[in-house]
């Protein structure tokens, strides 16, 4: 239609709400609205247009290219949670799409936003800890670990981790057993590689100076095995040698290397000498095996001589074995044999010229001097062998002889053997050692060794005999001897009783020594037995008066009524003491009186007996129990731990004390075998509380150490860490005993005491300066509020953009705690910005709009007002009629242009009766049909620019101008 030249399209409109409008009826699908769709989403100067026309075209593509290339910061933040949010759902963006874009984007902020917020990519732990380490952000990885990692993600983050701060600090944070273990290994590991550069060295070092001490050694077998040896050790290290710096390596290299080949060159002087040690050697070893060989013939010709002179046993032997059969064989087969040890001994003597021949030293010529001398006896020995025989057997009777002897008397006892008897065995005795010695005279030193040493043992045991029944009745002598003196002493100082009882014990000893008594002990007992027989007549006449009177007590006890069987015994027993103490005169009317007596004293005791009866029956049974607790104890297995075993040892013990009365003669027998019985668990449980003890020292040691050496934070978390495992260790070990396993906890304790209070107050410093930090930087972002509230103007907000990400940057940076209370602030922050940002335009737009209906008030000649100069710069161009060329505008007045620039602005004609109605109706069709045709209608704005560039205002535009000021200024 012809009206379409009078319109342009609405997304061109300088209005953004009529671009916004536009974009509804855009479609995307069609190739020329997708290009304008694409043109508003990238090109458009309003945040909201370009918004509006990216969430019309819908592509995450899209999103993302303006999350990281638009120029508006409210765009790309927008832009940037919506590529979150469709990364979220797999309808949008299909699993290939999202591995592909997470794994090669370089786009840092969002995959930080997606690590922290997208189930979607934590739930795949290698791509999620693929981004994690991508980004090489400490602080990210500590977060990601203690907020977001599941288990078998925690793990491969400490498998990644070479930091043992940062280990440490994980370990607060294991959701797992698994993972602290892994944690501990790690820190172990990190541990052993830190350590293991200096472990090479010191191998290295250590094997170079085993190498430099080699050069002082003169042993060539000592330096060959050394050598080897320490090359080995150094090939075993070559693996691990990599771990050094090139310098260290090739210094300790080059070392080993000069250190070698000197040992090698000395070993290389030394190899002479050497084999002229192994050619001696050789010789003392052929020296030692001749030695042995005369040795062996020696054994055989002692074998030889040891038989009867008719029946010889032979020896079907060669020169290796020379062993003897013990068949019986004939004096023949004796000669071959002994030519057979004739053959030997020659064949060694040739050797023996062999070895003269060689070089030797002069300990060798001794020896072989010795081995001739040897040699030599042995051929003279072979030489007489029967006489030597004959003369054996000869002196192994007298022997066989002697021992006889010994065995008749031997096993009677010492009691049953008079003296005249052991005077008959002294002649034997001497019979055959005379035997003997006439014996050696005949054989002129034929008689063999063995033969003498044999008769000389038998000898001495037959005398020994004989010493001891000589002993025997001295013993009784000297005993008899010196209790007739003591008896003789008991009578001088008046205790007759003891010694007329001694006395009577004397006779018995003397009477088996009577016969061959010295004369000493003769009259010693003559004497006292005369002395003995007057006390008695002495001991008669002061008795019988008193043994009645006891006589008719011990009756009227025994006629008394039973009550106390304590008091009863007790009378008893000073009956019993007073009879006793009047002695025994051996006289049949005293043995009459003495039996008067016992009878009247058991029938006085028969009531007690039932009551000592059971009294003994108890202590019967507590000895039982007590033998039973000591069996128990005997029988407790030793392999059980230590805290079981104490207790079943107190539980013994306990029992043991709860026992009753015991006899006074077991009492101290019992407690010894308890003791005993339990004395080697003791010594278990003590040992095993020794252990405890060690390693609990172990420990204090360590906690004390670690203390010592922690100063820096990264020593206090790996030392808090450490102490609290053995904190863990001090209670898996056992008891160390009562007398110091406090004192042990309590030096535990305060080594450990001083490592947390050292790491606690490290901690609150450290916490306060994090919330020095985090009110420093809660301080800014309310700065940062209070200056964008107080910007007049958008110029006034510039400085946000730069100040905003120094703040994100510092939030980002803070512990994890402060950054959750921070990143609300801050996102507030933002959505202040933004309102302020849009009220300030909108502000300045109002003001610009105001500047320019003051200046068209003014604007009524050519040359222009002051107030041009505080116009925008495309007003200024709207004066100068620079606008655009609108064919639907072409030709109208300003009156009909504030009619049309009401029409698009919708206001009623009733509200500004500008012009006439009629007119403003037939624009308003003609409008309507061009909008009908598809064509847009022109901005309000492109008609205000075409109204001013119409030049000054005349008086009768006055009107047109109020009311185009009404409606752009309402």
């Amino acid at each position: 239609m012809i009206f379409s030249q009078f319109f342009s399209p609405n997304h061109k409109s300088s209005d953004p709400e009529k671009r916004i409008a536009s974009i509804d009826k855009l479609n995307k699908d069609t190739k020329k609205d997708k290009s304008i769709l694409h043109e508003l989403a990238f090109n458009d100067d309003n945040d909201a247009v370009s918004l509006t026309a990216l969430n019309k075209l819908d592509s995450f593509v899209l999103w993302m290219k303006s999350a990281e290339a638009s120029a508006s910061l409210r765009i790309k933040k927008h832009a940037m949670q919506v590529c979150i949010a469709q990364l979220e759902d797999e309808k949008i963006v299909s699993d290939k799409l999202f591995l592909a874009f997470i794994g090669e984007s370089k786009n840092k902020p969002l995959l930080e936003q997606l690590l922290f917020s997208s189930k979607r990519l934590q739930r795949q732990d290698t791509l999620a800890l693929n981004t994690l380490f991508s980004l090489k952000n400490a602080n990210h990885i500590r977060r990601f670990y203690q907020e977001h990692a599941s288990i078998s993600q925690q793990i491969l983050i400490v498998d990644k981790t070479h930091d043992v701060k940062t280990l440490s600090r994980m370990n607060k944070y294991a959701k797992d057993a698994r993972v602290a273990s892994a944690i501990s290994d790690k820190v172990t590991n990190v541990s052993l590689m830190a350590e293991k550069p200096l472990k090479i060295t010191q191998q290295i070092s250590m094997i170079n100076s085993r190498l430099l001490a080699l050069k002082d050694a003169q042993d060539y077998e000592y330096l060959r095995t050394q050598l080897e040896q320490l090359s080995r050790e150094f090939e075993s290290l070559q693996p691990d040698i990599e771990c050094l710096g090139d310098v260290v390596q090739c210094s300790l290299s080059e070392k080993y290397e000069s250190l070698k080949a000197v040992v090698v060159s000395k070993l290389a002087t030394f190899e002479e000498a050497h084999r002229k040690t192994q050619r001696l050697e050789q010789t003392s070893s052929q020296l030692r095996d001749l030695q042995e060989r005369c040795k062996q013939v020696q054994v055989q010709i002692e074998a030889l001589n040891r038989q009867e002179p008719h029946a010889h046993k032979t020896a079907e032997n060669t020169a290796e074995n020379n062993a003897i059969n013990p068949a019986d064989s004939t004096t023949d087969n004796v000669q071959a044999f002994v030519t057979i040890l004739s053959t030997t001994l020659e064949d060694v003597t040739k050797t023996i010229s062999v070895i003269d021949q060689k070089t030797h030293t002069q300990t060798h010529i001794q020896q072989l001097a010795r081995l001739r001398s040897f040699v030599e006896h042995l051929q003279a020995q072979l030489a007489n062998v029967f006489d030597i025989v004959e003369f054996a057997y000869k002196g192994k009777l007298i022997s066989e002889a002697l021992a006889q002897l010994f065995l008749d008397h031997e096993k009677q006892s010492e009691s049953l053997i008079s003296q005249g008897e052991i005077v008959v065995l002294k002649e034997k005795i001497s019979v055959q050692k005379a035997a003997f010695a006439q014996l050696k005279e005949d054989a002129k030193g034929l008689l063999p060794s063995h033969v003498s040493k044999e008769f000389s043992q038998t000898l001495s045991t037959v005398n020994a005999l004989v010493k001891q029944l000589n002993d025997h009745y001295k013993q009784i002598e000297y005993k008899c001897e010196n209790k007739l003196k003591v008896v003789d002493r008991m009578i001088t100082q008046g205790k007759f009783k003891p010694a007329m009882a001694m006395f009577h014990n004397v006779q018995n000893l003397y009477e088996r020594v009577a016969g061959n008594a010295p004369v000493r002990l003769q009259k010693l007992f003559d004497h006292t037995s005369a002395q003995i027989n007057k006390l008695q007549e002495w001991q008669a006449y002061i008795a019988q008066p008193r043994k009645p009177a006891l006589l008719e007590q011990a009756e009227a006890l025994a006629d008394s009524i039973f009550e106390d069987p304590y008091e009863r015994s007790h009378r008893v027993r000073i009956l019993r003491q007073e009879w006793n103490s009047l002695g025994q005169l051996h006289t049949p009317e005293d043995e009459a009186d003495n039996k008067a007596f016992d009878a009247l004293v058991e029938k006085a005791f028969v009531p007690c007996r039932a009551f000592f009866a059971e009294l003994e029956r108890q202590r019967e049974l507590n000895y039982q129990k007590a033998l039973d607790l000591i069996q128990e104890a005997k029988s407790l297995d030793n392999e059980l731990p230590a805290p079981e075993l104490a207790s079943k040892m107190g539980a013994l013990k306990v029992q043991f004390n709860k026992l009753g009365e015991l006899e006074k003669s077991q009492i101290s027998k019992v407690r010894r075998d308890f003791t005993k019985a339990l004395k080697p668990l003791g010594a278990i449980i003590n040992s095993a509380q020794q252990q405890c003890a060690q390693q609990k020292q172990g420990l204090i040691n360590q906690a004390k150490k670690i203390a010592d050496e922690s100063t820096e934070e990264a020593q206090l978390s790996q030392g808090v860490e450490k102490a609290k495992l053995m904190q863990q260790k001090w209670q898996q070990i056992g008891f160390a005993g009562k007398n110091i396993d406090n004192e042990l906890w309590q030096a535990f304790r305060q080594a450990n005491d001083e490592l947390f209070n050292r790491f606690h107050k490290h901690m609150n410093a450290k916490k306060d300066a994090s919330q020095a930090q985090f009110k420093g930087i809660d301080r800014e972002i309310s700065q940062l509020i209070a200056k964008v509230k107080a910007a007049k103007n958008s110029g006034e907000l510039q400085f946000y953009e730069s100040e905003y990400t120094a703040l994100e940057e510092k939030v980002k940076a803070s512990d994890a705690q402060s950054f959750k209370k921070l990143q609300p602030h801050l996102r507030k922050a933002d959505d202040i910005y933004t309102q302020a940002n849009e009220r300030l335009k909108k502000q300045q737009s109002t003001s610009a709009l105001n500047n320019l209906f003051g200046f068209l008030q003014s604007y009524n000649t050519i040359e222009l007002p002051d107030e041009h100069e505080y116009l925008l710069g495309r007003y200024k161009s709207w004066v100068k009629g620079d606008v655009p060329k609108v064919d639907l505008l072409v030709g109208l007045d300003r009156l009909a242009l504030t009619q049309v620039a009401a029409l698009l602005i919708d206001v009623p004609y009733a509200s500004i009766p500008v012009g006439d109605e009629a007119t403003r109706q037939n624009l308003q069709l003609q409008m309507m049909a061009a909008k009908l045709q598809g064509d847009s209608v022109i901005e309000p704005e492109t008609v205000l620019a075409t109204w001013v560039s119409r030049g000054p205002i005349q008086n009768i535009e006055q009107d047109s101008l109020q009311a185009m000021k009404k409606l752009f200024t309402r």
